[in-house]
């Protein structure tokens, strides 16, 4: 089977934790895949094509015409390699053609070769999105090791510590938290700074619930991977 390699996307937080090894989980809202809303709109039914046994779903990849419409996870499969695009810049061409990439924790990964001709350009040193990173400049390479989908409040405590939360707890002696950080709280406020724009509504005094949202609770997939030595 042909590995397959697929970019993806992590802000510098969740760089670090992956880094740190706290991090091996990622949650993404499955897409419309068909239709007016195409890759702008989460689904909100169940995915035909997909089967549930216990604790886990399959079929992601089978094609069943009895069911309809089958949805494939656009980060792969399990055995597949995701490279991460992070905040980075590129510094100017050094001696000898090579292009620097720099990191925000001060890493650098350096290219020589065809790639130079796109960096001769630049102008000063800023940190780009990590959207425009590109492939030659990814220090980070994951093995998807399974992929399932669930609703997004069907995150469990062990799984939001595997989506990078701080496992900072204190408990009293009857087990009751007394400081610290309660995983699944944390992955709440997390996942939505990261996917909606908290607005009030004025005349209600009520958040709008967006699509991405927690309270929206869209279905996701749910990625587990293994970071490779590279």
């Amino acid at each position: 089977m042909t590995i397959k390699e697929h970019p993806i996307l992590f802000n510098t937080e969740m760089v670090k934790a992956i880094l740190e090894g706290g991090k091996t989980q990622t949650r993404r809202v499955i897409m419309a895949q068909t239709g007016e809303w195409k890759g702008k709109q989460p689904i909100d039914v169940l995915p035909l094509g997909l089967m549930k046994i216990p604790n886990e779903w399959v079929g992601l990849m089978q094609h069943d015409p009895n069911r309809g419409q089958v949805f494939k996870c656009r980060y792969g499969q399990p055995g597949d390699r995701l490279w991460v695009k992070e905040t980075h810049y590129i510094d100017l061409p050094l001696r000898d053609n090579v292009l620097r990439a720099i990191f925000k924790d001060g890493s650098e990964k350096f290219t020589t070769g065809e790639y130079i001709a796109n960096y001769c350009d630049v102008r000063g040193l800023k940190w780009r999105p990590s959207i425009f990173m590109p492939k030659w400049a990814a220090r980070i390479w994951l093995e998807i090791t399974k992929v399932r989908v669930e609703k997004l409040q069907e995150i469990t405590e062990e799984d939001a510590k595997a989506e990078g939360c701080p496992s900072i707890m204190i408990r009293d002696i009857n087990y009751q938290l007394i400081d610290g950080v309660i995983p699944t709280f944390w992955f709440e406020e997390k996942w939505d700074s990261l996917n909606t724009k908290r607005k009030v509504d004025l005349t209600t005094n009520l958040y709008t619930i967006y699509p991405y949202s927690w309270r929206a609770n869209p279905w996701v997939w749910v990625i587990e991977f293994r970071k490779l030595d590279v």
